[in-house]
Protein backbone atom coordinates (compact mmCIF):
# COMPACT_ATOMS: atom_id res chain seq x y z
CA UNK A 1 0.00 0.00 0.00
CA UNK A 2 2.93 2.36 0.59
CA UNK A 3 4.49 1.89 -2.85
CA UNK A 4 3.87 4.54 -5.51
CA UNK A 5 2.09 3.84 -8.79
CA UNK A 6 4.28 4.87 -11.71
CA UNK A 7 2.57 5.90 -14.94
CA UNK A 8 5.45 4.98 -17.26
CA UNK A 9 6.33 1.29 -16.79
CA UNK A 10 8.95 1.33 -19.57
CA UNK A 11 10.78 4.22 -17.94
CA UNK A 12 10.57 2.46 -14.56
CA UNK A 13 12.16 -0.68 -16.02
CA UNK A 14 14.88 1.39 -17.67
CA UNK A 15 15.69 3.16 -14.39
CA UNK A 16 15.80 -0.13 -12.47
CA UNK A 17 18.17 -1.61 -15.05
CA UNK A 18 20.40 1.43 -14.68
CA UNK A 19 20.41 0.99 -10.88
CA UNK A 20 21.24 -2.70 -11.20
CA UNK A 21 24.24 -1.87 -13.38
CA UNK A 22 25.51 0.91 -11.10
CA UNK A 23 28.36 0.41 -8.59
CA UNK A 24 27.36 -0.81 -5.16
CA UNK A 25 27.05 1.88 -2.49
CA UNK A 26 27.85 -0.46 0.42
CA UNK A 27 30.28 -3.36 0.07
CA UNK A 28 29.82 -6.90 1.33
CA UNK A 29 32.84 -6.77 3.66
CA UNK A 30 31.56 -3.78 5.66
CA UNK A 31 28.16 -5.46 6.12
CA UNK A 32 29.87 -8.58 7.46
CA UNK A 33 32.04 -6.43 9.74
CA UNK A 34 28.98 -4.64 11.13
CA UNK A 35 27.20 -7.96 11.70
CA UNK A 36 30.12 -9.14 13.84
CA UNK A 37 29.94 -5.98 15.97
CA UNK A 38 26.17 -6.31 16.38
CA UNK A 39 26.36 -10.03 17.15
CA UNK A 40 28.53 -9.21 20.17
CA UNK A 41 26.66 -6.05 21.17
CA UNK A 42 24.45 -7.46 23.93
CA UNK A 43 27.20 -9.64 25.35
CA UNK A 44 29.77 -6.83 25.27
CA UNK A 45 27.23 -4.28 26.48
CA UNK A 46 28.18 -1.92 23.68
CA UNK A 47 25.80 0.57 22.07
CA UNK A 48 24.62 1.33 18.55
CA UNK A 49 24.02 5.05 18.03
CA UNK A 50 22.13 6.18 14.92
CA UNK A 51 21.15 9.71 14.00
CA UNK A 52 19.95 11.69 11.04
CA UNK A 53 17.16 13.82 9.61
CA UNK A 54 13.59 12.61 9.29
CA UNK A 55 13.64 13.02 5.50
CA UNK A 56 16.73 13.78 3.47
CA UNK A 57 16.91 16.43 0.77
CA UNK A 58 17.72 14.81 -2.55
CA UNK A 59 19.84 17.85 -3.44
CA UNK A 60 23.29 17.10 -2.03
CA UNK A 61 24.36 19.61 0.62
CA UNK A 62 27.88 18.70 1.72
CA UNK A 63 28.03 21.23 4.56
CA UNK A 64 24.74 20.10 6.12
CA UNK A 65 25.64 16.42 5.78
CA UNK A 66 29.15 16.95 7.11
CA UNK A 67 27.88 18.76 10.20
CA UNK A 68 25.23 16.08 10.82
CA UNK A 69 27.76 13.24 10.57
CA UNK A 70 30.22 15.09 12.80
CA UNK A 71 27.48 15.62 15.39
CA UNK A 72 26.62 11.90 15.38
CA UNK A 73 30.29 10.97 15.78
CA UNK A 74 30.76 13.47 18.63
CA UNK A 75 27.71 12.37 20.61
CA UNK A 76 28.68 8.71 20.08
CA UNK A 77 32.19 9.29 21.39
CA UNK A 78 30.78 11.26 24.33
CA UNK A 79 28.56 8.31 25.25
CA UNK A 80 31.51 5.93 24.94
CA UNK A 81 33.70 8.07 27.19
CA UNK A 82 31.01 8.63 29.81
CA UNK A 83 29.82 4.99 29.99
CA UNK A 84 33.16 3.27 29.31
CA UNK A 85 31.42 1.12 26.70
CA UNK A 86 32.21 0.61 23.03
CA UNK A 87 29.94 2.52 20.65
CA UNK A 88 29.10 1.59 17.07
CA UNK A 89 27.72 4.58 15.21
CA UNK A 90 26.11 5.57 11.96
CA UNK A 91 23.51 7.72 10.30
CA UNK A 92 20.02 7.24 8.98
CA UNK A 93 21.28 9.08 5.92
CA UNK A 94 22.51 8.25 2.45
CA UNK A 95 19.13 6.88 1.39
CA UNK A 96 16.35 8.31 3.60
CA UNK A 97 14.50 9.75 0.61
CA UNK A 98 11.24 7.79 0.77
CA UNK A 99 8.68 8.29 3.53
CA UNK A 100 5.71 6.12 4.50
CA UNK A 101 2.55 8.12 5.06
CA UNK A 102 -0.68 7.31 6.87
CA UNK A 103 -2.85 9.10 4.32
CA UNK A 104 -2.31 8.62 0.60
CA UNK A 105 -3.89 11.92 -0.43
CA UNK A 106 -4.20 15.41 0.99
CA UNK A 107 -6.62 18.21 0.18
CA UNK A 108 -5.84 21.93 0.12
CA UNK A 109 -8.75 24.13 -0.84
CA UNK A 110 -10.66 22.35 -3.60
CA UNK A 111 -7.73 20.28 -4.84
CA UNK A 112 -6.83 16.74 -3.75
CA UNK A 113 -3.40 15.33 -4.66
CA UNK A 114 -1.15 12.43 -3.60
CA UNK A 115 0.77 13.16 -0.39
CA UNK A 116 4.46 13.98 -0.44
CA UNK A 117 6.31 10.68 0.09
CA UNK A 118 9.93 11.79 0.00
CA UNK A 119 12.19 13.32 -2.62
CA UNK A 120 12.88 9.98 -4.33
CA UNK A 121 9.18 9.52 -5.07
CA UNK A 122 7.71 12.98 -5.65
CA UNK A 123 8.18 16.66 -4.75
CA UNK A 124 6.77 18.58 -1.82
CA UNK A 125 5.22 21.39 -3.95
CA UNK A 126 1.44 21.10 -4.08
CA UNK A 127 0.93 20.73 -7.83
CA UNK A 128 -0.13 17.81 -10.02
CA UNK A 129 3.28 17.67 -11.69
CA UNK A 130 5.21 17.81 -8.40
CA UNK A 131 3.14 15.18 -6.63
CA UNK A 132 3.16 12.68 -9.51
CA UNK A 133 5.66 9.87 -8.72
CA UNK A 134 8.64 9.91 -11.12
CA UNK A 135 10.96 6.88 -11.41
CA UNK A 136 13.90 9.04 -12.59
CA UNK A 137 14.07 10.50 -9.08
CA UNK A 138 15.57 7.18 -7.99
CA UNK A 139 18.70 8.02 -10.00
CA UNK A 140 18.91 11.38 -8.22
CA UNK A 141 18.56 9.52 -4.91
CA UNK A 142 21.29 7.05 -5.83
CA UNK A 143 23.65 9.86 -6.88
CA UNK A 144 23.13 11.81 -3.66
CA UNK A 145 23.45 8.62 -1.58
CA UNK A 146 26.77 7.87 -3.27
CA UNK A 147 28.11 11.35 -2.47
CA UNK A 148 26.82 11.16 1.12
CA UNK A 149 28.33 7.74 1.79
CA UNK A 150 31.69 8.76 0.31
CA UNK A 151 31.71 11.87 2.51
CA UNK A 152 30.81 9.82 5.59
CA UNK A 153 33.59 7.29 4.94
CA UNK A 154 36.06 10.13 4.41
CA UNK A 155 35.12 11.67 7.77
CA UNK A 156 35.23 8.31 9.58
CA UNK A 157 35.70 4.87 7.95
CA UNK A 158 33.86 3.31 10.92
CA UNK A 159 30.65 5.19 10.09
CA UNK A 160 27.69 3.00 9.01
CA UNK A 161 24.56 3.87 7.07
CA UNK A 162 20.91 2.96 7.44
CA UNK A 163 17.52 3.92 6.04
CA UNK A 164 13.99 2.64 5.78
CA UNK A 165 13.77 0.34 2.76
CA UNK A 166 10.34 1.60 1.78
CA UNK A 167 10.76 1.94 -1.97
CA UNK A 168 11.29 -1.64 -3.16
CA UNK A 169 11.53 -0.36 -6.75
CA UNK A 170 14.80 1.30 -5.69
CA UNK A 171 16.12 -1.36 -3.31
CA UNK A 172 15.54 -4.53 -5.33
CA UNK A 173 17.90 -3.67 -8.23
CA UNK A 174 20.67 -3.10 -5.67
CA UNK A 175 20.70 -6.67 -4.39
CA UNK A 176 24.15 -8.18 -4.96
CA UNK A 177 25.46 -11.73 -4.56
CA UNK A 178 28.63 -12.98 -2.88
CA UNK A 179 28.97 -16.74 -3.15
CA UNK A 180 25.64 -18.10 -1.94
CA UNK A 181 24.72 -14.96 0.02
CA UNK A 182 22.61 -12.02 -1.08
CA UNK A 183 23.12 -8.56 0.37
CA UNK A 184 21.46 -5.19 -0.08
CA UNK A 185 24.14 -2.79 -1.31
CA UNK A 186 22.15 0.44 -0.83
CA UNK A 187 22.71 0.53 2.95
CA UNK A 188 24.15 -1.40 5.88
CA UNK A 189 20.88 -1.69 7.83
CA UNK A 190 17.53 -1.51 6.01
CA UNK A 191 14.42 -0.86 8.10
CA UNK A 192 10.88 -2.11 8.03
CA UNK A 193 8.55 0.73 8.94
CA UNK A 194 5.47 1.09 11.09
CA UNK A 195 3.19 0.87 8.05
CA UNK A 196 4.99 -2.03 6.36
CA UNK A 197 5.47 -4.11 9.51
CA UNK A 198 3.31 -7.05 8.55
CA UNK A 199 4.26 -10.70 8.45
CA UNK A 200 2.77 -11.01 4.96
CA UNK A 201 4.04 -7.71 3.58
CA UNK A 202 6.18 -7.41 0.46
CA UNK A 203 8.82 -5.67 2.56
CA UNK A 204 9.23 -8.59 4.98
CA UNK A 205 9.36 -11.00 2.04
CA UNK A 206 11.98 -8.85 0.32
CA UNK A 207 14.26 -8.36 3.33
CA UNK A 208 14.20 -11.93 4.58
CA UNK A 209 16.48 -13.03 1.77
CA UNK A 210 19.46 -10.80 2.56
CA UNK A 211 22.32 -11.06 5.06
CA UNK A 212 22.10 -7.41 6.20
CA UNK A 213 20.96 -6.66 9.75
CA UNK A 214 17.34 -5.45 9.68
CA UNK A 215 15.64 -2.83 11.84
CA UNK A 216 11.94 -3.13 12.73
CA UNK A 217 10.03 -0.12 14.02
CA UNK A 218 7.92 -1.03 17.06
CA UNK A 219 5.24 1.21 18.55
CA UNK A 220 2.47 0.79 21.10
CA UNK A 221 0.35 -0.70 18.28
CA UNK A 222 2.79 -3.55 17.69
CA UNK A 223 1.28 -6.94 18.42
CA UNK A 224 3.91 -9.09 20.09
CA UNK A 225 2.69 -12.31 18.47
CA UNK A 226 2.94 -10.83 14.99
CA UNK A 227 6.33 -9.28 15.77
CA UNK A 228 7.62 -12.70 16.82
CA UNK A 229 6.35 -14.12 13.52
CA UNK A 230 8.13 -11.37 11.56
CA UNK A 231 11.39 -11.89 13.48
CA UNK A 232 11.31 -15.63 12.79
CA UNK A 233 10.76 -14.99 9.09
CA UNK A 234 13.63 -12.50 8.90
CA UNK A 235 15.97 -14.50 11.14
CA UNK A 236 15.02 -18.20 10.95
CA UNK A 237 18.36 -19.29 12.44
CA UNK A 238 17.95 -16.86 15.37
CA UNK A 239 21.38 -15.34 14.77
CA UNK A 240 22.49 -12.65 17.24
CA UNK A 241 22.82 -9.14 15.83
CA UNK A 242 20.46 -9.71 12.92
CA UNK A 243 17.32 -8.00 14.30
CA UNK A 244 17.11 -4.48 15.73
CA UNK A 245 13.84 -3.50 17.38
CA UNK A 246 13.44 0.27 17.06
CA UNK A 247 11.25 1.15 20.06
CA UNK A 248 9.07 4.24 19.56
CA UNK A 249 6.28 4.31 22.16
CA UNK A 250 6.30 7.78 23.70
CA UNK A 251 4.36 8.10 26.93
CA UNK A 252 3.02 4.55 26.52
CA UNK A 253 6.42 2.91 26.78
CA UNK A 254 5.97 1.84 30.42
CA UNK A 255 2.77 0.02 29.47
CA UNK A 256 3.92 -1.73 26.30
CA UNK A 257 7.70 -2.28 26.31
CA UNK A 258 7.74 -4.69 29.31
CA UNK A 259 5.15 -6.89 27.59
CA UNK A 260 7.23 -6.91 24.42
CA UNK A 261 10.41 -7.82 26.29
CA UNK A 262 8.63 -10.63 28.12
CA UNK A 263 7.19 -12.01 24.87
CA UNK A 264 10.56 -11.90 23.10
CA UNK A 265 12.20 -13.60 26.07
CA UNK A 266 9.61 -16.37 26.16
CA UNK A 267 10.15 -16.97 22.45
CA UNK A 268 13.92 -17.10 23.11
CA UNK A 269 14.69 -14.71 20.26
CA UNK A 270 17.94 -12.80 19.78
CA UNK A 271 17.19 -9.09 19.28
CA UNK A 272 18.79 -5.72 19.99
CA UNK A 273 16.59 -3.08 21.61
CA UNK A 274 17.11 0.43 20.24
CA UNK A 275 15.38 3.50 21.70
CA UNK A 276 13.72 5.88 19.24
CA UNK A 277 12.53 8.71 21.51
CA UNK A 278 11.45 11.04 18.72
CA UNK A 279 8.74 9.47 16.56
CA UNK A 280 6.02 9.06 19.19
CA UNK A 281 6.53 12.54 20.63
CA UNK A 282 5.26 14.76 17.83
CA UNK A 283 2.79 17.53 18.58
CA UNK A 284 1.26 20.21 16.37
CA UNK A 285 0.90 23.93 16.80
CA UNK A 286 -2.43 25.57 15.96
CA UNK A 287 -1.27 26.23 12.39
CA UNK A 288 -0.36 22.55 11.90
CA UNK A 289 3.41 22.94 12.32
CA UNK A 290 4.92 19.76 13.77
CA UNK A 291 7.09 20.17 16.86
CA UNK A 292 8.66 18.06 19.58
CA UNK A 293 9.41 18.97 23.17
CA UNK A 294 12.89 17.98 24.27
CA UNK A 295 11.55 17.07 27.71
CA UNK A 296 9.34 14.36 26.12
CA UNK A 297 12.34 12.95 24.27
CA UNK A 298 14.34 12.98 27.49
CA UNK A 299 11.62 11.17 29.44
CA UNK A 300 11.31 8.39 26.86
CA UNK A 301 15.08 7.80 26.90
CA UNK A 302 15.08 7.54 30.68
CA UNK A 303 12.06 5.22 30.70
CA UNK A 304 13.62 2.99 28.02
CA UNK A 305 16.83 2.56 29.99
CA UNK A 306 15.01 1.92 33.25
CA UNK A 307 12.69 -0.69 31.73
CA UNK A 308 15.46 -2.54 29.89
CA UNK A 309 17.70 -2.79 32.94
CA UNK A 310 14.80 -3.68 35.22
CA UNK A 311 13.89 -6.55 32.88
CA UNK A 312 17.51 -7.69 32.56
CA UNK A 313 18.00 -6.92 28.87
CA UNK A 314 20.75 -4.71 27.54
CA UNK A 315 19.61 -1.31 26.21
CA UNK A 316 21.29 -1.62 22.85
CA UNK A 317 21.36 1.98 21.75
CA UNK A 318 19.48 4.95 20.44
CA UNK A 319 18.14 6.31 17.19
CA UNK A 320 17.42 10.02 17.10
CA UNK A 321 16.16 12.37 14.43
CA UNK A 322 18.71 15.17 14.43
CA UNK A 323 20.89 17.43 12.36
CA UNK A 324 24.21 19.16 12.93
CA UNK A 325 23.02 22.75 12.85
CA UNK A 326 21.01 24.92 15.24
CA UNK A 327 17.50 24.45 13.83
CA UNK A 328 14.40 25.49 15.82
CA UNK A 329 12.11 22.52 15.23
CA UNK A 330 12.19 20.97 18.72
CA UNK A 331 11.34 23.08 21.76
CA UNK A 332 13.72 23.02 24.71
CA UNK A 333 17.19 24.06 25.82
CA UNK A 334 18.10 26.76 23.30
CA UNK A 335 14.69 26.88 21.54
CA UNK A 336 11.55 28.58 22.88
CA UNK A 337 8.11 28.10 21.36
CA UNK A 338 8.29 31.59 19.85
CA UNK A 339 11.47 30.59 18.01
CA UNK A 340 10.00 27.66 16.05
CA UNK A 341 9.63 29.47 12.73
CA UNK A 342 13.12 31.04 12.93
CA UNK A 343 14.94 28.08 11.37
CA UNK A 344 12.40 25.38 10.56
CA UNK A 345 13.97 23.37 7.74
CA UNK A 346 12.54 19.84 7.87
CA UNK A 347 10.38 18.54 5.03
CA UNK A 348 8.57 16.12 7.33
CA UNK A 349 9.03 15.64 11.09
CA UNK A 350 11.02 17.99 13.39
CA UNK A 351 14.68 17.23 14.06
CA UNK A 352 16.73 17.97 17.16
CA UNK A 353 19.47 20.52 16.63
CA UNK A 354 23.14 20.01 17.52
CA UNK A 355 22.83 21.41 21.06
CA UNK A 356 19.84 19.19 21.83
CA UNK A 357 21.48 16.10 20.30
CA UNK A 358 24.63 16.46 22.39
CA UNK A 359 22.52 17.06 25.50
CA UNK A 360 20.64 13.84 24.78
CA UNK A 361 23.94 11.95 24.69
CA UNK A 362 24.70 13.14 28.23
CA UNK A 363 21.21 12.18 29.39
CA UNK A 364 21.68 8.68 27.94
CA UNK A 365 25.08 8.22 29.57
CA UNK A 366 24.10 9.66 32.97
CA UNK A 367 20.86 7.69 33.16
CA UNK A 368 22.51 4.46 32.06
CA UNK A 369 25.29 4.83 34.63
CA UNK A 370 22.80 5.63 37.41
CA UNK A 371 20.37 2.83 36.57
CA UNK A 372 23.11 0.29 36.00
CA UNK A 373 24.66 1.08 39.36
CA UNK A 374 21.28 0.86 41.08
CA UNK A 375 20.51 -2.61 39.70
CA UNK A 376 24.04 -3.81 40.36
CA UNK A 377 23.59 -2.80 44.01
CA UNK A 378 20.24 -4.58 44.16
CA UNK A 379 21.65 -7.76 42.63
CA UNK A 380 24.66 -7.75 44.92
Amino acid sequence: MQLPKYEDEKLLNKIQTQLANSPELIDYESIVELKKHLAALNQNESFLIIGGPCAEDIVFNSDYIKKTIETIITLSKNISQQTQHEVIYGGRIGGQFAKPRTEQYETIGNQTLPVYKGDMINHIDFTVTARTPKPELMIDGYTTSSKTIKLGKKLDPKFYFTHEALLIHYEEPQIKTKGSEHYLSSTHIPWIGERTRNADSAHVEFLRGIINPVGIKCSETTKVEELINIIRKLNPDNLPGKILLIIRMGKKIAEHLPKMIDGIKQANLNVIYICDPCHANIQKLLDGTKIRYFTDIEQEVKAFLQICLEHHVHPGGIHAELCGIETTECIGLNVEIDHVKNKYLTKCDPNMNKTQALALAKIWADTYNEERKKYENINS
